[in-house]
């Protein structure tokens, strides 16, 4: 072929098919190989045009490679997909640990273990007649809600049963009856079911030179707190041809028909669960003083006065003090002035133990602690208010003034690591429960649910508690 010039030899029906000046150059050129070769050399190439096994093999060898390649492409790609999943989940996991150390968490909530559950959307049934005047009224016929004189208790009732029997709904409303306040955002959930007291020690250096000897070094400093989980209930009555112009009005304003906004729902998350919350924020979880009933409680006499179920945080702290042998650590102070606040909050961090000077703390205290610091602050610092981004951090430490709204109308404030601050929760979400039932022309609403809070340890916590605030509770 490079004598002819060819990158491949010419063929016709399957033979070699030169031209004469072809052949010629090639005997020309080539004749030295013999006089017979271009004869023998065209024969040859004839025979291997006519064999098909060499070509046959060619393209199978192709085939498999390109069958190779296809698989090894579609390998690559699902790699490709397994490496992206991992990279998100490595992601998603960094972003929880990143979380997690800005802000740990050691929270657990009771859960209810329902296999097969099967949950059916709730639908009013509109031939009740508070669901018949709703439908009227929020269709513009006011006239058959001004003409109708009651509600049927029987049929509200029966209604929120059928409510409350949706398992979702069941354990949404549950949560809220117990959901964490603005408080307990700063604390950790424990579940108990009577009490809890803390386990994990904090104990004192344990490193000593090596000597062949049992020698004991490392003795417990820790005083674990019992925390009561106490019982709560709510006795509600309510008149719902009271509220029947409400919560129309609130349909309205809400857009929502009576098969979105059913009247039971409106009782439980407009009306008893909001108070609920604020009790507990505002009366119970700081500054609650646990009283005891006795047996001598009459049925359908005046419940006991909110805030006498538990033990609130400051009660606590005031009752330790008054102890005389807590293992809190009580920071004396000069009583706090509009003048001396600073320099007293300053002389309180410098207080606190060693060990927790170098762990982030919040100081809580009141609203009323707070803002006076904040404007003696500035009065003694008028120019450099929050210059290097760390407001509301006392200078030169790792604590952060925290004002608290259980704590309205106290003079204390403590520090302690949030996996200290407890709030317990019951162990079974059972425990907790809502109940209505008819009395007449009203309905009486029942909930039940545990709660406590407390400290875990004694020596975790440090404290300012004025002489003439300590010792009053349980």
């Amino acid at each position: 072929m490079s004598v002819l010039g060819l990158t491949q030899l010419p063929t016709k029906d399957g033979k070699l098919d030169l031209t004469k000046e072809q052949k010629d150059t090639v005997i020309s050129e080539l004749g030295k190989m013999g006089p017979d070769f271009m004869a023998k050399f065209e024969e040859a190439v004839n025979a291997e045009l006519n064999n098909t096994s060499a070509q046959e093999k060619a393209d199978t060898a192709t085939a498999l490679l390109e069958s190779v390649k296809t698989e090894l492409s579609a390998q690559i790609a699902e790699m490709g997909k397994k490496l992206d999943k991992v990279n998100q989940q490595k992601a998603e996991q960094d972003a929880l640990i990143k979380k997690l150390v800005e802000k740990p968490e050691d929270d657990k909530v009771a859960t209810v273990d329902a296999p097969g559950a099967k949950v059916v959307k709730f639908k009013p049934d509109m031939n009740m007649i508070h669901n018949k005047l709703a439908n009227a009224y929020m269709g513009g016929n006011v006239d058959m809600g001004i003409s109708a004189t009651t509600i049927d208790v029987t049929d509200l009732a029966s209604e929120f049963g059928a409510y409350m029997s949706q398992f979702n709904i069941s354990l949404e409303v549950i949560k809220k009856l117990t959901q964490k306040t603005r408080t307990q955002e700063f604390m950790t959930t424990k579940l108990a079911i009577t009490e809890w007291k803390a386990s994990a020690a904090l104990i004192t250096s344990v490193v000593q030179q090596f000597v062949a000897k049992w020698t004991p070094l490392g003795t417990s400093t820790f005083t674990p707190i019992t925390i009561k989980n106490r019982r709560h209930k709510i006795n509600v009555p309510i008149t719902p041809d009271d509220i029947m112009d409400s919560w129309l009005a609130y349909m309205y304003d809400e857009g929502m028909s009576p098969e979105q906004m059913p009247i039971v729902s409106y009782i439980l998350n407009q009306l008893i669960l909001p108070k609920v919350d604020e009790d507990r924020e505002l009366r119970l979880i700081g500054k609650g003083v646990f009283e005891e009933l006795g047996e001598g409680v009459v049925e359908n006499a005046a419940g006991q006065a909110t805030g006498k179920s538990m033990d609130g945080f400051c009660t606590i702290l005031k009752n330790e003090k008054a102890s005389g042998f807590s293992a809190i650590d009580f920071i004396e102070l000069e009583t706090i002035t509009d003048e001396n606040i600073v320099e007293q909050m300053e002389i309180f961090v410098d207080s606190i133990d060693e060990l927790y000077q170098g762990i982030p703390m919040s100081i809580f205290c009141s609203l009323e602690t707070y803002k006076k610091y904040k404007r003696a602050y500035q009065k003694l610092y008028p120019v450099t208010k929050n210059v290097d981004g760390a407001e509301d951090m006392i200078d030169f430490s790792l604590n952060r003034l925290q004002w608290l709204p259980s704590m309205a109308g106290e003079s204390l404030f403590f520090a302690t690591p949030k996996e200290n601050f407890i709030r317990l929760q019951h162990k079974n979400t059972g425990a907790s429960k809502i109940l209505m039932e008819k009395r007449r022309y009203d309905v009486e609403i029942s909930a039940e649910w545990w709660e406590g809070v407390g400290f875990a340890i004694g020596e975790a916590v440090f404290a300012y508690v004025p002489d003439e605030e300590s010792g009053s509770g349980s």
